[in-house]
């Protein structure tokens, strides 16, 4: 099933994007969610609804679900890291050595 950003969001929030409730059941859900990998099906969900739809299921198309996902959770720390070097000027791959740590976790759950 595709779904649409905003179905997306909902699925995630209970609430659409902007709704008055919006930030208040992300942060509940994914701050109270029972292991890690399903604290990112919550955390930022207008990241992860376009990480899974362009980087996560194109790559698993082609690799198996465990590599698809930590290539995905490593382009997300790419991403971070250059909007980190793009405001402080020099390189720092802190959020890519963060985020693949992260993606391993959630294969231990």
């Amino acid at each position: 099933m595709n779904l649409t950003l905003t179905q997306y969001v909902k699925k995630r929030n209970g609430v659409a994007i902007g709704g008055p409730k919006s930030l208040r059941n992300n942060l509940y859900r994914s701050l109270g969610a029972k292991n890690f990998s399903t604290f990112w099906n919550y955390w930022n969900p207008i990241f992860g609804y376009y990480l899974g739809k362009f980087i996560f299921k194109p790559l698993k198309r082609i690799l198996p679900v465990s590599i698809s996902l930590i290539f995905t959770f490593i382009f997300c720390g790419l991403i971070h890291d250059a909007v980190t070097i793009i405001v402080r000027g020099r390189i720092s791959l802190f959020f890519y050595n963060l985020v693949y740590v992260y993606g391993a976790c959630c294969f231990v759950n």
